[in-house]
């Protein structure tokens, strides 16, 4: 349903951002997540930073 997507998912270290990621790439979609902290497996489109601050991208 997703496949060809890439979405941008912010809070992916947990809960919802987690979620959501893990069902957008069972659904088919190539995910970047952003967190300020690593989840307990970061995948290679991962990039840690604070999307609140322009200093923290």
């Amino acid at each position: 349903m997703l496949f060809g997507k890439t979405l941008v998912i912010t809070g992916v270290a947990s809960g919802i951002g987690a979620r959501t990621a893990e069902m957008a790439l069972g659904m088919g979609a190539d995910v970047v997540g952003i967190d300020v902290r690593a989840p307990a497996n970061p995948g290679p489109n991962f990039l840690q930073g604070d999307i609140s601050s322009p200093a923290g991208i």
